[in-house]
């Protein structure tokens, strides 16, 4: 737990530093310094995740009903950010790489819409 700790520490305090200041998102994460602290972020995620369950285990017969809890709001909050960082790392650095050399307009690149996306009122955003 502690190796996740610092190596997220090191990611923030070294590598975040690096990127682009003043650009967009789109130019952010499509800059060369993303994917390694993306990479790196995803891996001190899935450090925290395993050392939380194995902390657990170990202490799983003194830790009652509050260190289950405890357990499981850990072990959902480092894989929620596991999955933001992969998510990041692979889906949306292909998206503003294909919006920068040409081949589609970048999604960060206009303004939201909250209009529907089709001539029905059911659909897009109005429906939430």
């Amino acid at each position: 737990m502690a190796a996740g700790g610092a190596l997220t520490f090191l990611i923030n305090a070294c590598l975040t530093p690096l990127l682009p200041r003043g650009v967009s998102f789109a130019e952010t994460v499509a800059s060369p310094i993303f994917p390694w602290r993306a990479g790196m972020a995803a891996a001190a995620a899935a450090s925290l995740i395993f050392s939380s369950v194995g902390l657990y285990f170990r202490q799983a017969a003194r830790a009652g009903r509050f260190g289950a809890v405890a357990f499981v709001v850990a072990l959902l909050g480092s894989a929620l950010v596991l999955a933001t960082e992969w998510v990041q790392l692979f889906n949306i650095r292909d998206l503003a790489l294909r919006g920068q050399d040409g081949r589609g307009p970048s999604p960060w690149s206009r303004p939201m819409s909250f209009k529907p996306t089709s001539g029905s009122a059911g659909t897009g955003p109005t429906t939430l």
